[in-house]
């Protein structure tokens, strides 16, 4: 029987500080338990109209998601007396000015900034089995092809579906204006087709690129948001190239 419980108390401490990315609420980990006062210090000065933002219950547990120190990402449990147990924490990088919210089910990360051009990133987590894991990621950029010269404008979108790992790509050029004032025939259709694209509107809008992804799984908890973002463009820089 004492063997039985020193075996008990070895598992309990090894799973305290298991490393394994999206451990389903590790209780006795250090840097999620220095979270907790960080949390409730958040928490405590949302708006009402915050909290309910980055708040939701996903089958029938509710949860929070909020940024920390404007450079980490934190989910957690809200237990049913107020407690706060974190299930995920990610490091944002060098992502600019972000966000989060809890939308359908879905953990959604914005980053984005505006400068020579508009720059909008989106990354989604679905909840499985007790694990927050990526499902998409849409960049969107809408920038001058000549810093002389803003009437030649490029878009770009790319969605990267990693339910169905795939990933595609839309690249337009046009001239915005003509005499300073007429915009070339397309170009608000073009646009606004794009604008419904990124709001999930998928329109039949071929891409330039459509190929696959690996078959690879992304748990929030220790996210490396720059490291994939990376490898999904090599995947579409190895299409333009026809490799």
């Amino acid at each position: 029987m004492r063997l039985l419980a020193i075996i008990c108390l070895l598992f309990k401490i090894h799973c305290a500080f298991a490393d394994t990315p999206g451990e389903f609420i590790v209780v006795g980990k250090p840097d999620y338990i220095s979270t907790i006062p960080a949390i409730r210090e958040a928490a405590s000065q949302f708006s009402s109209e915050h909290l309910a933002e980055q708040s939701g219950t996903i089958n029938g547990k509710k949860y929070l998601a909020t940024i920390l120190n404007e450079d980490s990402i934190v989910v957690a449990i809200v237990t049913p007396s107020g407690s706060y147990e974190p299930i995920a924490m990610a490091n944002l990088g060098d992502l600019p000015y972000p966000s989060v919210s809890l939308k359908n089910g879905l953990v959604v990360i914005h980053a984005g900034y505006a400068h020579h051009g508009v720059y909008d990133t989106e990354y989604k987590f679905r909840l499985k089995n007790g694990t927050f894991y990526l499902t998409e990621i849409r960049d969107f950029a809408n920038f001058g092809d000549d810093y002389h010269d803003p009437s030649m404008q490029i878009m770009t979108l790319t969605v990267a579906d990693f339910e169905k790992f795939r990933v595609d790509y839309w690249n337009k050029r046009f001239t915005i204006y003509k005499n300073n004032q007429e915009y070339q025939p397309g170009f608000r259709d073009w646009s606004h087709a794009m604008d419904k694209v990124k709001r999930n509107f998928m329109l039949p809008l071929p891409s330039d690129i459509s190929t696959n992804l690996p078959k690879q799984s992304f748990a929030l908890d220790g996210f490396k948001f720059e490291d994939v973002s990376n490898s999904i463009n090599r995947v579409i820089s190895r299409r333009k190239k026809g490799k």
